[in-house]
């Protein structure tokens, strides 16, 4: 199914059975306008979508990105180049995901998050609506800055409660916990609860019916 007003850029491959919704554009070149200090890459691979997945309205994926099987992309989301997210995985509406970020399948993503470049969310991972992260521990105020751009990782199955904050180059291990409306300023390992502002690990996760 396709609705009205979609745009597909040329040679955007599509699986069978998915289903786009209106004003969705598909396969967009990235472009700068020479204010930027990362200089989009212009010559890249189109767009794949895999089958059975759902694009929703008015979404944005560029080209260079793939989409795995039975992906659901909520209404309005962003998807830059170069990223891919995995079989079965949701992207919430309004969601960024920016440059570069891998996300693996299953993976949960909720309304109106940030995803920065370069960022990994492997298997199994659920972030919180509104949840933000960040690459650039200097904020572009540094020379430095773009060659130590990196993105949280976020290990298979750990959860990012709504409203919090990953900043640069933080990792969540596997299994652990952020609390809603945290700010991770160092990594936290795995199985364990992390919250505050900052957050600090104050326990084991209760794996007991996970």
């Amino acid at each position: 199914m396709m609705g009205k007003n979609v745009v597909i850029y040329p040679g955007t491959v599509i699986g069978r059975n998915v289903t786009i919704f209106d004003n969705a554009v598909l396969g967009r070149p990235p472009k700068s306008a020479g204010n930027t200090s990362r200089k989009p890459n212009e010559h890249l691979p189109p767009l794949e979508i895999g089958d059975n997945s759902v694009i929703g309205a008015s979404a944005v994926l560029y080209c260079g990105t793939r989409i795995g099987r039975n992906v659901l992309i909520g209404d309005l989301a962003s998807i830059r180049e170069e990223c891919e997210v995995g079989d079965f995985s949701v992207i919430g509406r309004g969601t960024m995901v920016n440059y570069q970020a891998r996300i693996g399948q299953r993976v949960k993503i909720m309304d109106a998050c940030i995803i920065t470049g370069n960022m990994v969310v492997e298997d199994d991972a659920f972030i919180g609506m509104h949840a933000v992260s960040t690459n650039d521990a200097y904020m572009g105020k540094s020379p430095e800055h773009a060659k130590a751009l990196a993105g949280p990782h976020v290990c298979a199955g750990a959860a990012v409660g709504a409203n919090a904050t990953l900043l640069a180059g933080v990792r969540i291990g596997k299994g652990a916990i952020v609390g809603a409306g945290s700010v991770v300023t160092h990594d936290v390992p795995e199985q364990m609860v992390a919250m505050g502002v900052p957050a600090k690990v104050i326990r084991k996760t209760n794996t007991e019916g996970f």
